[in-house]
């Protein structure tokens, strides 16, 4: 198994899924290309607020997102508004706000453990993909 250097990481991946107890932050909205995901689930702050500010980000619940430490609750301590957020889980897969809206956009989520969204997101790709993937064995 080859361990790749995190620059080449955010280099490569379309997806970065990170969950660590960093104290600082690992990388930041100039580090991202195009078309990028970034999905946190510490509470701490692995990415940096920039991210938050620059990125579309979601959440997985707003309540959570405003009392739990986190990118999302420093970038609003930092002046980031509540308003900025482009929207939660529950309102994504309602389809009561839009997700990527261009190719190029980068989306930022930030998850901090609702539990209930997180089985129902995994699920969802669960039914999308098994159908999609037949070569992929799902057990």
């Amino acid at each position: 198994m080859e361990v790749l250097p995190l620059e080449a990481v955010i280099a490569e991946a379309d997806i970065l899924h990170v969950a660590t107890f960093a104290k600082e932050p690992l990388f930041s909205f100039d580090d991202l290309h195009s078309g990028q995901l970034v999905i946190s689930l510490a509470h701490s702050e692995e990415v940096s607020r920039d991210i938050v500010f620059n990125a579309k980000t979601f959440v997985d619940l707003a309540e959570t997102a405003y009392a739990e430490t986190g990118p999302v609750k420093i970038a609003l301590e930092d002046g980031y508004a509540r308003s900025d957020i482009a929207g939660s889980l529950g309102e994504l897969t309602s389809d009561s706000v839009r997700g990527r809206e261009n190719a190029d956009e980068i989306i930022y989520f930030q998850s901090l453990g609702v539990m209930n969204e997180n089985l129902a997101l995994v699920d969802y790709f669960y039914e999308k993909l098994k159908d999609e993937l037949p070569d992929v064995a799902f057990g």
